[in-house]
């Protein structure tokens, strides 16, 4: 099987893919084309029990507006694929909690992180709505 490096700029961490793995039809999680995961389903922990220190997300509108969505090619796997996605150092700019240092200096992004100032972006905007509106 592959053998990883790190996991989001942690310790260094190796594995076999088939030993962790399932395999075939009924798998959940399976590897694709070397560089990419393919699931059914993915989640995160995220029970209030393993939580502290909770500061809701403030400004999360402008926060949104400092980011730019792109697409690209990617320079460091030659596979001729476009992608889609933010840029790390614009996110650490806004929500340095949603980046993280790679091994090798590169910045990888947790866009499942991302999801809390979306949430509240669209919050924000239907409360600026609703006072528009005079609701």
């Amino acid at each position: 099987g592959s053998t990883g490096k790190s996991v989001n700029g942690s310790a260094n961490v190796s594995w076999s893919v088939n030993e962790i793995l399932p395999t075939g039809s009924n798998g959940q999680v399976l590897m694709h084309d070397g560089t990419s995961w393919v699931s059914s389903t993915v989640t995160s922990t995220s029970d209030a029990r393993v939580k502290g220190n909770l500061v809701k997300i403030a400004d999360s509108v402008s926060k949104i507006q400092k980011l730019t969505g792109y697409t690209f090619t990617r320079t460091d796997l030659n596979d001729g694929l476009r992608y889609v996605g933010l840029i790390a150092q614009d996110v650490q700019a806004v929500v340095p909690e949603a980046v993280r240092e790679c091994e090798d200096g590169t910045l990888s992004v947790d866009y499942m992180g991302l999801v809390g100032l979306l949430v509240q972006s669209i919050k924000e905007l239907d409360k600026r709505i609703k006072a528009l509106e005079g609701a």
